[in-house]
């Protein structure tokens, strides 16, 4: 039997996530793109990690419906930005292997996640740029602090170097493409 395992996707919501593609994207294609990209990896993450429970975590409520329908756990995140939700959400978990993947990567498969799921140390995904972090492999659920933001890839790094946790670097393409911009809708693929 594989080992149980937390796999969380944090979503800013389903109104408000993707805001810097307001300029090209009317609210009603935003709510429609962010309910693609949620769903999608709700899915894959079910998949993916099918010996553990998938938990979706957002201050947006109507989140709660989509994580239902797709058959995912919610927490509704406070008001108190993603590190601050992710950590109390993080003190709530097992003590097993937990995977933090970002929802806006809209060519992740399956195959990008096994990596995540194996060894004793942190496993760490990086966005393109090598800045952000899109996916993190922790063997316990408050392993290290959570680093979200500008640099968070190298913050999660030093903070796992400093709990003198092995370190592995996931770079997959799959994991690597975050849509952000403009120029990222040319590359997404699948959404109605």
């Amino acid at each position: 039997m594989a080992n149980p395992i937390n796999a969380l996707t944090p979503v800013k919501g389903l109104r408000d996530g993707k805001s810097r593609l307001s300029d090209v994207l009317e609210i009603e294609d935003r709510i429609s793109l962010n309910t693609f990209l949620t769903s999608r990896t709700i899915q894959i993450l079910k998949s993916a990690f099918s010996e553990g429970e998938v938990v979706v975590i957002s201050p947006d409520a109507d989140v709660h419906l989509l994580a239902m329908k797709h058959g995912a756990k919610f927490v509704q995140q406070e008001n108190d930005g993603l590190n601050a939700g992710l950590t109390k959400l993080a003190a709530q978990l097992p003590s097993v292997r937990t995977v933090v993947v970002a929802a806006d990567l809209p060519n992740m498969t399956v195959e990008d996640l096994l990596p995540m799921k194996v060894g004793s140390g942190i496993a760490i995904a990086p966005d393109e740029s090598g800045l952000g972090t899109n996916a993190l492999s922790l063997p316990s659920p408050t392993a290290i602090s959570f680093q979200y933001g500008y640099g968070s890839f190298n913050a999660h790094c030093k903070e796992a170097r400093t709990k003198r946790y092995p370190l592995k670097t996931i770079c997959r393409p799959g994991l690597a493409f975050d849509l952000d911009t403009k120029d990222d809708l040319t590359r997404l693929k699948g959404w109605p």
